[in-house]
């Protein structure tokens, strides 16, 4: 019985430090992608954030499959026939099937090297989104579109582009499944020592060696690939994923302080909660200083101290206006 407890209880803590780890990360990129990693949430918004990302994952697999069904089914035909075919070069052991079976391997390493991790990678260059100051996005490239598509989505919350989101989302959890199944199929295969049978003939001997000392090399690379991967999932997610609503609020500052906005009194300023800790109010603010007509975005750190009464209105997207 006490071992039990003992299991129970290493469980959660199991789950609580995979919660952290994935909120940190995920949280992390969404902050530096709105601009605001310079504060700290409070710790248990990584855990609010890694909760989120399992429920937020599993709604985009919902959504994908009732409007992209057939993308689901190309990730099963792909991953039964690569087990497929892994299973019958092992039974058939014939020289020319593993000749076949080492350049399938190695174009999956290139198609992985040279356009997935580079098109899934795209979501960690974009930060400070908030103050509108984007690094230009090259006119060159093979994945320019990509990552202007991504960004144009990102600034243009509406129902179509989060479905989009959830598209591009979800491939990256197709391919990195792949990635896993071609890491494990290799990890199996050098466990039992590569390809059989040996042949006898010296060409075909050559090969089987070549072959043979190819094993680990490739489980290595798939092995990394598969890591970089993962680990892309929360920075997309946080990035791609994560809710950029929230809530507008009205301040009034104590006596004697001041926001420092020089806006124009007859123009209309908004201003957004992000971040609430113990001490700390970070907020993101869009006015129009005198005398100019285009707005100004900036990222507010106050002191609790300063604030008098803070109201909290109706949440909204805090990118709307652009």
């Amino acid at each position: 019985m006490l071992e039990k407890i003992k299991q129970f209880f290493a469980g959660i803590a199991s789950v609580t430090i995979a919660l952290y780890a994935i909120g940190y990360i995920a949280q992390y990129a969404h902050d530096r992608m709105l601009g605001i990693a310079m504060v700290d949430p409070l710790r248990e918004e990584y855990l609010i954030a890694g909760g989120t990302f399992f429920l937020s994952t599993l709604l985009a697999l919902y959504y994908t499959l009732l409007n992209y069904w057939y993308y689901y089914v190309f990730f099963l035909l792909a991953a039964g026939a690569f087990i497929y075919f892994d299973r019958y070069e092992q039974r058939e052991g014939r020289t020319g099937i593993q000749v076949v079976y080492t350049f399938l391997i190695i174009i999956i390493v290139i198609v992985f090297l040279y356009t997935v991790i580079p098109i899934f990678i795209k979501p960690l260059g974009f930060q400070d989104f908030l103050l509108r100051e984007f690094a230009p996005i090259p006119q060159t490239g093979i994945f320019t579109g990509i990552e202007k598509e991504l960004r144009t989505w990102i600034l243009n919350e509406n129902s179509i582009n989060n479905l989009k989101l959830f598209t591009f989302y979800v491939l990256l959890l197709f391919t990195t499944a792949f990635s896993a199944l071609v890491t494990y199929a290799l990890v199996r295969r050098w466990q039992r020592g590569g390809w059989h049978p040996q042949p006898k003939k010296p060409l075909s001997k050559l090969l089987y060696d070549i072959h043979q000392r190819m094993v680990p090399v490739f489980m290595a690379i798939m092995g990394i690939i598969t890591a970089v991967l993962i680990i892309l999932i929360p920075i997309d997610f946080g990035v791609l994923i994560k809710s950029n609503v929230y809530p507008e609020v009205k301040v009034i500052t104590a006596p004697g302080e001041e926001l420092p906005l020089e806006r124009d009194s007859e123009m209309e300023s908004k201003i957004w909660l992000l971040r609430e800790s113990s001490g700390e109010l970070l907020l993101h603010a869009v006015y129009v200083e005198k005398g100019k007509t285009k707005p100004v975005f900036k990222i507010l750190v106050l002191k609790k101290e300063q604030v008098k009464t803070m109201e909290i209105l109706e949440k909204s997207f805090i990118m709307e206006i652009k």
